[in-house]
């Protein structure tokens, strides 16, 4: 993929984004924090995790796994919880900076490093890929689960 293709598409998704947060906010707060049979649980706990996803795939990208971590809670330690982020309007407030973030990564990017490789260790398990198909995931990742989420929740 090109850097525009790229940027594109993480245009679309936080347009799409910040579609989905505006449905989370026209659901009573009962609803919003209601645990429900769903794979993450209810609405609030499915949001936290596209979150944790979001925010898991940039400082992976940044380099952050590179190194093994010590075990699986240190992994787990480096993950956004829904006790982190209790109400919708916390939510929002991380989301958009998390937003914010991958922008200012993907300004970062050239053709080099885009097609450059970026080896990560994450719950035990050694990975090489190229950023470019790395960056593509994320996207399909997050939109999948957003059309999910809005299907079954709203």
């Amino acid at each position: 993929m090109k850097i525009d293709e790229i940027k594109l598409l993480y245009d679309y998704n936080d347009w799409a984004d910040v579609r989905l947060l505006e449905c989370c906010a026209r659901v009573s707060p009962e609803l919003y924090t209601a645990p429900t049979s769903y794979r993450h649980g209810g609405l609030h706990a499915t949001m936290v995790h596209i979150l944790d996803n979001i925010w898991q795939q940039r400082i992976t990208l940044l380099g952050y796994y590179e190194e093994s971590l010590t075990n699986e809670a240190a992994y787990d330690a480096t993950e956004l919880h829904e006790d982190a982020l209790p109400t919708l309007t916390l939510l929002r407030e991380r989301w958009l900076i998390e937003q914010r973030e991958m922008q200012a990564y993907l300004d970062t990017l050239t053709k080099e490093t885009l097609n450059s490789t970026i080896r990560y260790n994450v719950t035990f398990l050694a990975r090489c890929e190229q950023k470019g198909n790395q960056l593509a995931c994320t996207f399909t990742t997050n939109m999948d689960f957003g059309a999910k989420t809005t299907t079954r929740t709203i």
